[in-house]
Parts: C-alpha cells; structure tokens; sequence
C-alpha cells in the first residue's frame, strides 16, 4: 500500500479542523515525511499561507471541493506526487461537496495505491453529526475516526455523540478503536498561530516564550495521539 492520504472533516465550521490539519502536517514533517497539503477553506487561507513558502518537504494548494473538476486536479496533483502523505483541509461547507465528487478520489485509489483516512471533527452539539452517517456509507473503505475536540469540554461533555449510533458503530470495529479526542490548546496561543499565520514549527521558534511553552506542550500531547491511531504507524 502507498502513501496515505488524510482528510480532515466536519459538518459545520469552527470544529477546529484547520488546527487539526496543521498539528497533523507538523506530526508527519516530524517524522521525516514530505507532505501535500490542500486547503479548501477558500475564505480563510490561513493554512495555505502558514505553509505557502515552504519548500522541500511540503507542497500545499488551494482546492475547491464542491467542484467536480477540482477533484480531477486532486488526482493529479496526487498521481504528480506519489512521495508525499496528502492532507485535506475541508473547509465549514464542503460535506455536501465531498459526498458528491469525493467518489471521485475513490475511484483513483486502487490506481494510486493509496488508503484513504478520514477525520471527522466534533463540538458537543447536535449538528456536529449532521451527514456522518452518509459520510461514513459513502466513505466505507476509508479508515473513518471520530474526533472530539476536548476544546469545547472533557469527553463527558460530549453528549450527543456518546449516546449515539455513529459512536456505537465505529466502536463495534473490534481491530481499531475509531473514536479518540484532540487536546485542547490555550486560546491565546491559538488566537497567535492563527492571526500570525504560523505553521507549529515557526510558532515554536518565534513566539512569546510562554506560548512556546504551551505550544510544546500541546504538541507533545497531540503526538501522543497520533502516535496511537491504528494504521498510522504502518506507513512509518
């Protein structure tokens, strides 16, 4: 199997999926990996510019995803890459998009030797599992997570989604656990990356000194939790 590819859900914005991308690329660059990344969050490019003049180890785009065309050029800027992990940052309104042209993409991993891992970020309202169950039918040979953002509170907390049959399902999976929970990062230190428009690496280097602090920390957590998602470590 090739290299993965990752993309980064949720049916609604402020989720936190543009943080999650940005922590994701920086696990992989940390483990020596080239990475692809593309933005569709076309309003708020924060991501995009964070990396936009990298060089060497991450190539990142633009993409629009409720294009069927745009799609057509993910393939090929995968097919062009074939020594980068690829990372899809979705942006608030993209779900409807991606269960129109996302087959699109499927259709073009048997051929790209690719397995595809889909993160599905969470708040605690109701309207965060709007289309996760279409998702995860249309979706079925990906490897699909569901991730609670420990921003908006602890685990408990999470109420909608813990009483659920989407949480039931992915835990019926007995090889993986599917559902795990991304740390919270103190605002002020996310308010920094993101009006800065920093990647991790450069926010370590150039901010206040207690920002680095806990932006370290932060890292150090995040990576705890990705070191343990199943199939993750087979492509190291």
């Amino acid at each position: 199997m090739g290299l993965p590819i990752y993309y980064v859900g949720g049916s609604k914005g402020g989720v936190g999926k543009s943080l999650f991308s940005l922590i994701l690329v920086e696990y992989l660059l940390s483990k020596n990996k080239k990475v692809l990344l593309f933005d569709a969050d076309m309003q708020n490019r924060d991501l995009f510019l964070a990396f936009e003049n990298d060089s060497g180890t991450i190539a990142t785009t633009t993409v629009d995803l409720d294009s069927s065309s745009e799609w057509l050029r993910i393939l090929s800027f995968i097919e062009k890459h074939g020594d980068h992990h690829v990372v899809i940052n979705s942006a608030a309104n993209n779900t409807d998009g991606t269960l129109r042209y996302g087959p699109i993409l499927l259709e073009g991993l048997p051929e790209l030797k690719r397995e595809m891992f889909f993160f599905w970020l969470l708040n605690r309202q109701r309207d965060s599992l709007n289309k996760f169950s279409d998702l995860k039918r249309i979706f079925s040979s990906a490897k699909i997570f569901a991730v609670r953002n420990l921003y908006f509170g602890n685990q408990e907390k999470f109420s909608f989604f813990n009483s659920s049959s989407e949480k039931k399902e992915l835990e019926d999976n007995k090889k993986d656990n599917r559902v795990f929970d991304f740390p919270e990062m103190a605002d002020r230190v996310a308010e920094s990356i993101s009006n800065e428009r920093l990647s991790i690496g450069n926010g370590i280097k150039n901010l206040s000194l207690g920002e680095r602090c806990e932006l370290k920390r932060w890292r150090k957590l995040c990576f705890e939790v990705f070191d343990g998602i199943p199939g993750l470590q087979q492509h190291e």
